[in-house]
């Protein structure tokens, strides 16, 4: 497959002002909101500081026992890629949420991180699953340096947002309400949407950070 070369963000902010007569305020703005689409698409969530970044950091999740997520041998991470596992935890809900109500598990002994498969992470029982309701998990997930194909996505998509909306004739000086175009992942074109493919986060149901 053929891979699109890589585009600095820098780059493709004057690619925009020059292909749609736009300021590079308007384009920034866009690319913004754009990578939150993004992010929200493939599932990325939160860090430990609240914020939605796709660089290497700490995300600390609490992930329930039901609906199918866990079974006897494994759990499976909500994030891709992830690098480390510092803290593991299972009890019951009472409402706690700094962890002081689990019971810690002990690599090595309880369990072992598995990343044979980097796309789905997952935490390996080595004695059994937990008990409780609930696992605590503290993970460092994300990338030292963000793929240069999923910069390169979504500044495609901004460009793609910005042209159709000059088409339409919607873009305005403030890229207010009325530009909405590329927010909505069923809009999007069907090749970026494959090649968003391998990003996408394993499913998991998170019941808080």
């Amino acid at each position: 497959m053929t891979t699109t070369p890589a585009v600095s963000y820098a780059d493709w902010l004057a690619l925009y002002a020059r292909d749609v007569s736009t300021t590079e305020t308007i384009a920034t703005a866009r690319l913004r909101a754009i990578t939150g689409a993004v992010l929200a698409y493939i599932g990325w969530r939160e860090n430990d500081s609240g914020v939605r970044t796709l660089t290497s950091t700490a995300h600390t999740v609490v992930i329930p026992s039901l609906y199918g997520l866990r079974d006897s041998t494994r759990l499976t991470l909500p994030l891709a890629p992830v690098t480390a596992v510092t803290d593991v935890r299972a009890g019951d809900d009472v409402g706690g949420t700094s962890g002081v109500d689990y019971a810690a598990l002990v690599s090595g002994t309880d369990y072992r991180l598995d990343l044979s498969d980097p796309r789905s992470p997952a935490l390996r029982w080595l004695g059994g699953e937990p008990a409780g309701e609930e696992v605590r998990v503290t993970l460092t997930a994300g990338w030292s340096t963000v793929p240069e194909d999923l910069q390169g996505i979504v500044g495609e998509l901004t460009s793609w947002s910005l042209k159709t909306e000059a088409r339409r004739g919607k873009t305005s000086a403030s890229d207010g309400q009325t530009a909405s175009t590329g927010y909505r992942p069923e809009e999007w074109p069907p090749d970026l949407l494959a090649r968003l493919a391998p990003y996408v986060c394993p499913p998991a149901r998170v019941v808080r950070r």
